[in-house]
């Protein structure tokens, strides 16, 4: 039988779940960003295409980190033991 705790309790597992998939993936569109900004340096003729991709990329990731945020969970912890949420109870 259902019951409303079990629901609840399902529930901040799927909100944390989907805070830390939220943040990893904000920090991997970060990552992308970096490396975007380095090919622009190493490439200038391709510079301008690349820095707009980076730009991209990065508004991707605060748009992430809020919705982090916004499941209650923090993108300001950084490293793989914040995102253990995403392999927690299954």
């Amino acid at each position: 039988m259902v019951t409303l705790d079990s629901l609840r309790g399902d529930f901040a597992i799927l909100r944390r779940r989907m805070g830390a998939a939220a943040s990893s993936i904000a920090t991997t569109e970060e990552w992308i960003a970096s490396t975007l900004d380095r090919l622009a340096h190493d490439r200038p003729e391709q510079g301008p295409r690349l820095r707009a991709r980076a730009a991209q990329a990065r508004e991707f990731a605060a748009q992430e980190r809020d919705r982090a945020i916004m499941y209650g969970f923090d993108p300001g912890v950084a490293g793989p033991e914040n995102h253990q949420a995403l392999y927690e109870d299954q």
